[in-house]
């Protein structure tokens, strides 16, 4: 679960950078992987509130800040490590 939560970060990331990537990431991706993500959106899609979404963001947002951190903005942290991490491990 943790690889696949930390693959949803990548992939968010590469939407909003890099799209033919993304593209290409999910042609090599496994079936089992891409089904899960794809049952994970439809899920999302057909129970979002937006209402509810930017109460849900805004309190995780200050949870984050009154713990130390930037807010909801230092999970773009989270790829840069993880790319950090994997440059140096290759």
């Amino acid at each position: 679960s943790g690889y696949l939560n930390m693959f949803e970060y990548m992939a968010s990331a590469l939407a909003k950078t890099n799209r033919p990537l993304l593209n290409e990431v999910y042609k090599n991706t496994d079936e089992r992987i891409y089904k899960e993500l794809l049952a994970m959106s439809r899920f999302y899609n057909e129970n979002k509130n937006p209402l509810l979404g930017k109460i849900s963001s805004f309190l995780n947002d200050t949870y984050l800040k009154a713990n130390g951190t930037e807010g909801v903005v230092s999970y773009s942290s989270v790829v840069r490590l993880c790319i950090s991490y994997y440059s140096k491990e290759v």
